[in-house]
Parts: structure tokens; C-alpha cells; sequence
């Protein structure tokens, strides 16, 4: 397994280990050292072969044994066992603001695993009857639940950025990479970011989309072409890649950035000049066949 697989399932684990509630600061650590790894320049592989991974930041002896375990097996034995206890959908529940650690676990050990099921074991009144769970914490947790949808799942800019960062790095390692750019509302330096919108080109677009969906982190796509991907990460974020030749990035990065709204302003004067350019055409031919004089304006 190489170095950004191994960050990946590093990740998970500490997102379940944070999930089981048991161990908040070894969840913190494999969290901690997930992103340590990610952000090496060194080898990976002369770390691992000489025994030096303890060197990085944040990785001590027992983390550099299941960094090893994946390295050399493709799998760890902690990751399988939480697995087994907790589907990757649970995790979605931590994405949830205000839902703490112990809340979650209770959840999930009563069941409910993701977000449509919480949602419905709100209005059943069963989330209601679960210890720990008063009519007041219910009520708040409705009212979190529903702001989280209303708001798409949105992130903070400065997390977007994070990890868009993360995968314009990843992205810059295939060699068919000719321009990459964060486009959409991160770019905009919007506060908050629903759909992390990355572009790229490249004489072979296809050859990117490829790339970018073996991202390790990536959870489910949720649609694929020859030019964009779809998907959604393990911690939740839903991230839009697309790719196009050279001649035609300037283009995609102006269509992947701007608001929905002033896309429709741009396509309606497009439409305008469309008309005018005809008319334009219609009125000079005419003129040549001498039927009319047309004025300067």
C-alpha cells in the first residue's frame, strides 16, 4: 500500500476510533499522524525499509507498526476490527454539527447508522425513548440535523481549502497535468463551501479523471465521465473534478467558478451578442445589395 492509501486509512481509523469514544487521544493520534504522512517530502519507501518512520512528527512505535502492517500486507488489523463494528456509513453522524462522540455511539448502538435514519427515528418519536435522549435533546438535535441539510453539508472555507489543497498535491503527480486550479466557491473565498470544485487540463483529459479517482480517501463516486468526476470522502466532503484540453481551460475554470446566478447573466449577454451579430450581418448584407444606407452608430 503507498504512502497517501496508508494516510487514508490511517484517517478512518481515527475518525472510529473517535467514533467509539473510548480513546479520544489515540483517536488524535492517528489522525494526527495521517496528515503527518500526507505531508511528507522524504521517501516513503527508504523510511519504511530502514526503520525510520518514528523520525516523522507525531508517528511513534506503535503507529510505525500499523503503518508498516499496511505497508506490506495492504490491511491492518485495526482498521478490520472497527470496520466490523461500524459501518462506514456511521461516520456521516460526526459530520453532523453539534452530534457529540458518546452521541453518536449511542446511535449507532441503537441502529442507526446514517443521517435518513436518524432522521426518521426523529419523527417516529424513537430517538425520544433511548436513554440519554430527552425531548430537549432531541429537539436540538432536529433542528441541527435540519440545518446541516438545508446547508448541503457545507464546510468552512479554511477546511475546503484544506483539502482541496490536499488534492490539487495529489492530483499534480500524474504526468499528463498541465494547468490545476481550486475553482467554484472556495475561489470565490466564499465562508462557507458546498461542492469543492477543482479543474485541470491536460492533451488526454480522460488520463485525470483517471488519476483523481484513485484518490485512497475517496468513499463512493457519485458520477463519472470522460471529463468530470464526482465523489465523496471519507470525512464527508463532496468534491467536483473536472478536466479539459489547454485550448479550452480557461473556459471551464471561468464555468466551474462563477455563482449559478452570474453564469446565467454571462449566458444571457452571450445570447444578446448572438442576436446582435446577426442583425449586424443581416443589416450589411442588405447594404451591400444596396437596398439600404446603414449609419455609423
Amino acid at each position: 500500500m503507498d504512502r497517501l492509501k496508508i494516510s487514508a486509512a490511517l484517517h478512518e481509523i481515527g475518525l472510529l476510533l473517535k467514533l467509539e469514544g473510548k480513546d479520544y487521544f489515540r483517536s488524535r493520534a492517528y489522525l494526527t499522524a495521517a496528515q503527518a504522512l500526507a505531508d511528507i517530502d522524504e521517501d516513503f519507501d527508504v523510511l519504511v525499509k530502514e526503520g525510520r518512520l518514528t523520525e516523522i512528527k507525531g508517528i511513534g512505535k506503535s503507529l510505525a507498526n500499523v503503518i508498516g502492517e499496511l505497508y506490506l500486507t495492504d490491511r491492518s488489523q485495526v482498521l478490520d476490527k472497527l470496520r466490523k463494528k461500524f459501518p462506514t456509513s456511521s461516520l456521516a453522524l460526526l459530520q453532523i454539527p453539534g452530534i457529540t462522540t458518546k452521541q453518536a455511539e449511542k446511535l449507532h448502538n441503537a441502529g442507526i447508522t446514517n443521517k435518513e435514519e436518524l432522521r426518521a427515528a426523529i419523527d417516529s418519536k424513537y430517538l425520544s425513548k433511548l436513554p440519554g435522549f430527552s425531548a430537549r435533546t432531541v429537539e436540538a438535535i432536529r433542528k441541527r440535523l435540519s440545518s446541516h441539510e438545508d446547508s448541503g453539508g457545507r464546510l468552512l472555507l479554511v477546511k475546503a481549502l484544506k483539502i482541496a489543497n490536499a488534492i490539487v498535491k495529489y492530483v499534480r503527480r500524474s504526468p499528463d497535468v498541465i494547468n490545476i486550479d481550486i475553482a467554484g466557491s472556495a475561489r470565490r473565498w466564499k465562508e462557507t463551501v458546498g461542492t469543492i470544485r477543482i479543474t485541470a487540463s491536460a492533451d488526454e483529459p480522460v488520463n485525470l479523471i483517471k488519476h483523481f479517482l484513485k484518490i485512497p480517501s475517496i468513499a463512493e463516486i457519485k458520477s463519472k465521465t470522460q471529463k468530470n468526476a464526482q465523489v465523496r470522502l471519507i470525512e464527508g466532503a463532496t468534491v467536483s473534478f473536472s478536466a479539459s484540453r489547454p485550448d479550452d481551460y480557461a473556459r471551464l475554470l471561468h464555468a466551474e467558478t462563477g455563482s449559478e446566478s452570474h453564469l446565467k447573466k454571462l449566458e444571457q449577454i452571450r445570447d444578446l451578442e448572438c442576436v446582435r451579430s446577426w442583425l449586424l450581418t443581416v443589416l450589411i448584407v442588405i447594404s451591400d445589395e444596396n437596398i439600404v444606407e446603414i449609419s455609423p452608430a
